[in-house]
């Protein structure tokens, strides 16, 4: 790992975290000790999280969070998560959209736009893990029929308008 990785704290953190407890079979110790530094936006341990929760080492098995994990790290250039996120695709793994309990539809916005972001409940993610849905500069928002609806002035008496509606069935006024 060393030597594909720069050397930095965060990489002597998983090395030792490895170095100590993968013989011994204490992946929830290792698991413990990664999740803080994925959390943090390290790749290596993005990567590492994301394979943890494939197979099930230290921590329940979930394809939906090692997706999720994965696609962080190959996202922050993490090669092995990269080649791991195409396996995914081959596998059709990466395809299926969770659905029901415990997933809920964020919409917020963030950096001039409005994003939305379907993910697990319990999820610790950054504002920039959405997907951007339109600019904010010149929308407005209004309640239809139960929907929210979001107006975007395009200029000349233009206008697109995007409706948006829950998909987890969860969330409420505010």
């Amino acid at each position: 790992m060393s030597r594909y990785y720069a050397p930095c704290r965060e990489l002597e953190i998983c090395d030792s975290l490895f170095n100590q407890y993968w013989e011994a079979g204490e992946y929830g110790r290792i698991f413990s000790g990664l999740l803080p530094l994925a959390e943090q936006g390290y790749p290596l341990a993005e990567c590492q999280v994301g394979y943890f929760y494939a197979q099930g080492l230290g921590v329940e098995r979930d394809l939906d969070r090692s997706l999720l994990w994965t696609r962080r790290a190959a996202e922050h250039g993490d090669r092995d998560a990269q080649f791991n996120l195409g396996c995914f695709y081959e596998e059709g793994t990466a395809l299926a959209r969770p659905a029901g309990e415990g997933y809920v539809t964020w919409v917020y916005w963030h950096d001039g736009w409005l994003m939305e972001l379907y993910t697990f409940a319990d999820a610790r993610l950054e504002p920039q893990d959405g997907e951007r849905i339109m600019p904010l500069e010149g929308l407005s928002f209004a309640e239809k029929g139960g929907f929210v609806t979001a107006e975007l002035q395009l200029g000349e008496g233009a206008a697109d308008t995007l409706c948006l509606s829950l998909r987890s069935e969860e969330g409420g006024r505010t």
